[in-house]
């Protein structure tokens, strides 16, 4: 029934982690009031065709409760808000019809440091903007370098002392603040990209010459390997700023 975009981890066969910069699933519901949307945790928006809105009711250990404008068919999406204390989808009860979300035209992946996390940022503005034709997933962490050891992002207690740079961190469902043990990201299954940024070397830069050899051959073998990953998808390399 849902049409999930970006990082999320199957638990416990039915149940899906979001992972990394708001994910989001979407569906159609039809002839319902409200609907019940069941969670652990609650770092998550809720959008009516659209529009943001507030749950109208809070049911202890279950969930909450949202209503929808009229009767008739809406589109629902559910985003997560936090890269690092994610929630877990439990379900959706309702009395109307559920069904599942249209896919739209192009599937995108942005992958940076904070000047793609950012809210305004070309990774927002363009989902944003072109609203009914695009879907996305999201790869990205301010002050994250793409070269393990450096960037800029505080590491939180539980974590190795060295920073996780892109390149390795993209391989697993987890962004780095996440305060768990990593798992490695399944590609099998995934949705496709049909277009790639890559936006990366602002923190490397700091930390080094920009022209520093480890980062170029780190930089040309990230690019080389998502290419094979992706061998159909349009990549677009961003200069560092």
């Amino acid at each position: 029934f849902f049409n999930y975009s970006g990082r999320w981890e199957t638990v416990n066969t039915t149940e899906k982690k979001a992972h990394w910069l708001k994910p989001y699933f979407e569906f159609q519901i039809k002839d319902a009031k409200d609907f019940l949307v069941l969670t652990t945790g609650d770092n998550y928006e809720v959008f009516v065709d659209g529009t943001s809105v507030v749950h109208s009711n809070y049911i202890s250990g279950s969930g909450k409760v949202f209503t929808v404008p009229t009767t008739g068919t809406h589109v629902i999406r559910i985003m997560s808000t936090s890269n690092s204390t994610p929630f877990t989808f439990k379900g959706i009860q309702t009395k109307g019809n559920i069904c599942r979300g249209e896919d739209r035209e192009l599937y995108c992946m942005f992958i940076g440091d904070s000047l793609t996390e950012s809210g305004y940022s070309y990774a927002f503005e363009i989902p944003n903007r072109l609203y009914d034709k695009i879907d996305c997933v999201r790869i990205a962490r301010s002050g994250c370098a793409l070269v393990d050891g450096r960037g800029y992002y505080p590491i939180p207690s539980g974590l190795p002392a060295r920073r996780e740079g892109i390149s390795k961190a993209f391989l697993n469902y987890q962004d780095p603040f996440e305060v768990t043990s990593r798992t490695s990201y399944v590609f099998d299954g995934e949705k496709v990209p049909d277009i790639i940024t890559v936006s990366l070397g602002t923190n490397d830069a700091l930390n080094a010459k920009e022209t520093d050899q480890e980062f170029i051959d780190t930089h040309v073998a990230f690019v080389k390997f998502l290419n094979k990953l992706y061998p159909n998808a349009d990549i677009y390399i961003l200069q560092p700023v």
